[in-house]
């Protein structure tokens, strides 16, 4: 299966081919530019390296977010876009969930918390662990405040990732568990995202289809985070 996969949710931007999973290419960019300008000349620099076309691609797959409003429009119309005309699935891909994706634990029962700053003293954050190679989603993603993040996971076997972490360095050593791990990992989400795509196709999830959602995290989601 031959995969197109784009994030646009951040100033970096990437695109990539994978086939089963397994990256063939990608490209990266962080510049000013918009990701208009970056994502179709990252898409043609591919598309010749590797002499293909869009109707040679199985699926198309895009982060929805969170991220940068102007930055998830842009990705999402587009591969909805390649989609809806080549009559291929499009996958919707959380950003939290590609990030937990670049990281493995070195031991299993770990729980992956990807993180993002959300600003204000709050933060983006999913809950991820790993069964058999599989990412499974522990829980929702959901904006949350800082401290109360950290105080939530005493006592809790947790690997913190995110390519901002040095965000939180003050907090997190206030709260430093003995249990808690930390990774800085890559902003450059293209290939994550063909990976957790082609795990959701082979899998049969609901998550692809026509209209690509944009995921925009409502303050009362995190009332329901982490909680008993």
């Amino acid at each position: 299966m031959l995969i197109l996969s784009a994030d646009t949710s951040g100033p970096p931007g990437s695109v990539a081919f994978a086939r089963d999973g397994t990256l063939l290419d990608q490209t990266e960019t962080c510049s000013n530019e918009s990701h208009s300008q970056r994502l179709f000349g990252s898409l043609q620099e591919l598309l010749e390296r590797h002499q293909l076309r869009l109707s040679d691609f199985d699926a198309f797959a895009v982060t929805r977010g969170p991220g940068s409003f102007a930055g998830l429009r842009i990705g999402v119309a587009a591969l909805k876009a390649f989609g809806e005309v080549f009559q291929k699935p499009v996958v919707a891909v959380s950003t939290l969930e590609a990030i937990a994706a670049t990281v493995e634990p070195a031991s299993s029962g770990v729980t992956i918390i990807p993180l993002m700053d959300a600003r204000r003293g709050e933060m983006y954050c999913g809950a991820y662990a790993r069964n058999g190679g599989q990412l499974l989603r522990v829980h929702a993603d959901a904006v949350v405040n800082t401290e109360d993040l950290f105080k939530s996971q005493r006592g809790q076997t947790a690997l913190f990732a995110g390519p901002e972490i040095e965000k939180f360095e003050s907090v997190i050593f206030s709260h430093q568990e003995r249990n808690w791990t930390f990774q800085k990992t890559t902003p450059y989400l293209a290939t994550a995202v063909a990976q957790v795509a082609f795990q959701k196709l082979n899998s049969g999830s609901n998550e692809w289809m026509e209209d690509v959602p944009i995921q925009y995290i409502r303050r009362s989601d995190a009332e329901i985070f982490f909680k008993g």
